[in-house]
């Protein structure tokens, strides 16, 4: 789940600093989570949980911190996602609920 460059224009902004996180750790002290385009929903959706994100982000929300998705991230802040064709990967998994 990278499309890093969907942030380069607001990383050209002097008071923007963006970091990758790689840990849901690295999220502490961010002002806004921003949550890149996927290509695979489902499956970058069940990475996330794995790696531990969705609590992280969860908890961000419920604090009315900001979560911003683009595209199939978007989808993901939403209790579901399912491709039950298998556009992408298939199946269902539980979203940020945000």
């Amino acid at each position: 789940m990278i499309n890093i460059t969907d942030f380069d224009r607001l990383a050209e902004e002097e008071d923007v600093a963006l970091r990758d996180a790689a840990t849901p750790g690295d999220l502490a002290g961010t002002d806004i989570i921003a949550l890149p385009r996927t290509k695979n929903t489902v499956e970058d959706l069940r990475y996330l949980g794995q790696a531990g994100f969705t609590e992280a982000i969860r908890e961000r929300v419920a604090r009315r911190r900001e979560v911003v998705g683009i595209c199939g991230s978007y989808q993901m802040l939403g209790r579901s996602v399912a491709d039950p064709d298998g556009a992408e990967s298939g199946g269902i998994a539980e979203g940020f609920a945000c």
